[in-house]
């Protein structure tokens, strides 16, 4: 926990994905002291891979449960309509960054217009992610969220 509880830094988090019978799982560590995060890749409980690396000074790697928490009380900044927001993660062996952005009024009718109306009293959250991360072709999932305050 930093910044008085409103922000959680990941130590340590595993990716897990499981495709039928097989089973690919990454476990990563941060040792912030050291500046290095090191990576093992497992398929089917056998070590396939793994490796270190350096992480630049003063950035923290969130993975998908810490963005949540993170988001939602504003560490990445003042949640605002229209804003983009740059969180830096991890896939496999390289830091990745995730983009989000708060559509603005017309981004959200225009994608209800295409997709349905939704619940009115939602926002809409487009955001970029390394495809890896959910296995999508696009790696911009839409998500919708309800009543945060700052809004």
């Amino acid at each position: 926990m930093l910044d008085k509880g409103k922000r959680v830094r990941a130590n340590k988090f595993e990716h897990k994905v499981i495709i039928g019978n097989t089973e690919n799982t990454t476990d990563h560590s941060f040792d912030y002291k050291t500046q290095t995060h090191k990576w093992k890749k497992f398929v089917n409980g056998d070590l396939l891979d793994g490796g270190s690396h350096n992480l630049p000074p003063g950035v923290n790697f969130d993975d998908i449960l810490t963005i949540f928490y993170n988001f939602r009380n504003s560490a990445y900044g003042k949640i605002q309509k229209e804003k983009n927001y740059t969180i830096h993660t991890v896939t496999q062996k390289k830091t990745e960054k995730i983009y989000i952005h708060i559509m603005n009024q017309e981004e959200q009718n225009e994608y209800k217009a295409n997709n349905g109306p939704g619940n009115r009293e939602k926002f809409l959250l487009k955001a970029i992610i390394p495809k890896e991360i959910f296995n999508t072709n696009t790696g911009e999932p839409f998500f919708g969220v309800l009543n945060i305050s700052s809004l």
